[in-house]
């Protein structure tokens, strides 16, 4: 449970902290705000969205198996402890019989831990291989968008750029009496390597 708190906090603060640390209104999750909205109602929505659908969806799963994995490890070791201290008291007349029990005992709890290892195995691991694999996709393609200069952040500017007119990127022309808006062709602001050369 601490495990769960620390890492939801962290990955909170770690996502937050920039708007708190900057003279700039920065939002923790690039984008477009509309002008008419107030920044911190804004900031606090995308707060909730990173608490519930980014903390909770990710660090729950991975805090899930992480406890799993733990509280097995433990049962392991106590299960050792057990086996260790088994010839402690010795096998005299009175004590067969407590020994015999006792190992039984410590068989049953062995064949109970290695039939819920293989359960554990049998349900987590292609949910984990494919959550993994979903992962590691998805932050290759962020590096590459990174690397490249044109991330979907810029990408959806650029879409909201060539949507509604603005002074330096669309002129009225005239054909045939009839007044037009010609702006500027989509190559030339793709050319742009960070959003803020293209504003």
């Amino acid at each position: 449970m601490y495990v769960f708190a620390c890492s939801c906090t962290s990955n909170l603060f770690g996502f937050c902290c920039q708007t708190f640390f900057s003279d700039e209104n920065i939002l923790p999750l690039a984008c477009y705000k509309p002008d008419w909205v107030p920044f911190y109602s804004f900031w606090f929505l995308q707060v909730l969205v990173i608490f519930f659908g980014v903390n909770m969806a990710v660090i729950c799963l991975d805090t899930l198996i992480m406890t799993l994995i733990v509280l097995t490890h433990i049962q392991f070791r106590l299960l050792n402890h057990e086996v260790e201290n088994l010839y402690s008291y010795g096998l005299g007349q009175g004590n067969r019989k407590y020994f015999v029990n006792k190992l039984k005992k410590i068989v049953r709890h062995h064949n109970f831990l290695l039939e819920f290892t293989q359960k554990i195995n049998m349900t987590f691991s292609e949910t984990f291989l494919t959550y993994m694999g979903i992962i590691i996709i998805a932050i290759c393609i962020e590096m590459y968008n990174l690397s490249t200069g044109l991330s979907c952040f810029t990408a959806y500017q650029l879409k909201i750029l060539l949507m509604r007119p603005r002074k330096h990127s669309v002129e009225p022309t005239s054909v045939n009496g009839t007044r037009i808006w010609k702006t500027h062709s989509l190559p030339k602001i793709l050319s742009c390597k960070a959003s803020r050369e293209c504003l």
